[in-house]
């Protein structure tokens, strides 16, 4: 993968806007944003995919993509967001086990202040998110753990719906799912009420679904991967126990492989 694949995806006029044409077409926001560049992580074979929403930005100039191995021994900070990781998976953290990638590759701290900017963007966003999904499908994960709850939408999950968790108004990327029951999921998804917590879900396919992106795609997608609602990290310490730890997430991938070989 490289940068120019998403700055490819962007209107070819986007850099020659003016100011005034930026705030008259609500862009002034994602404009500054997207003028930062683009980071990625550069993935291994690894087919355990880590997902978040979009990286953080703390006022420096172009970041290069950095190789999944290299993103612990180059963040300075112990306890930094890759540090954090790394300690929760354990064993699993490795460019042969596993992969990262932002939906979105623009460079932002605040989520509330990208969502906000991109708001009424929606084929902007679905251009930047169209490349991501062509990268998801390249890399085939057979578990997937999108660590932002907020940002389920994008993947045409609505969690929110007991009896069908699937958007079927406005899919994204329109990935169709089931729930894994409590009685066929892992043993360390039963304990206290995590799967209600974290939902867990079979991919099918995708959604039939004309307002999905890529629907040029074949309907089968990542059929037989698997996908989980996920924070990493509570601000409330009493809750931090219900996260897995890194026994549990390699008996949770350890039960992935079974399913899907």
């Amino acid at each position: 993968m490289e940068n120019k694949t998403y700055t490819n995806c962007l209107p070819a006029d986007f850099w020659d806007k003016t100011l005034r044409e930026c705030r008259n077409e609500n862009c002034l926001d994602a404009y500054a944003m997207l003028a930062r560049g683009f980071w990625f992580c550069k993935n291994g074979p690894g087919r355990f995919l880590l997902t978040g929403i979009n990286p953080s930005y703390h006022g420096e100039q172009m970041l290069a993509p950095t190789r999944f191995n290299d993103l612990v021994p180059l963040e300075k900070n112990k306890n930094g967001f890759w540090h954090k990781k790394a300690k929760q998976f354990g064993k699993l953290w490795n460019a042969e086990t596993m992969s990262y990638l932002d939906l979105f590759p623009v460079r932002e701290s605040s989520q509330a202040l990208f969502e906000i900017a991109f708001e009424k963007l929606s084929d902007l966003r679905g251009a930047i998110l169209e490349v991501t999904q062509g990268i998801i499908e390249e890399i085939h994960p057979k578990l997937i753990v999108h660590a932002n709850r907020s940002s389920m939408y994008y993947w045409g999950i609505n969690s929110n719906d007991p009896k069908d968790p699937n958007d079927r108004v406005n899919p994204w990327m329109g990935y169709e799912v089931k729930r894994v029951e409590s009685e066929n999921a892992p043993e360390c998804m039963k304990k206290d009420n995590r799967l209600e917590l974290f939902p867990f879900y079979e991919i099918i396919g995708f959604q039939d679904h004309n307002n999905r992106l890529n629907k040029t795609k074949p309907l089968q997608g990542l059929a037989g991967s698997f996908i989980m609602e996920y924070v990493m990290g509570y601000r409330n310490k009493e809750s931090t126990p219900l996260l897995y730890g890194p026994e549990e997430w390699e008996e949770i991938w350890n039960w992935v492989n079974k399913h899907k070989p």
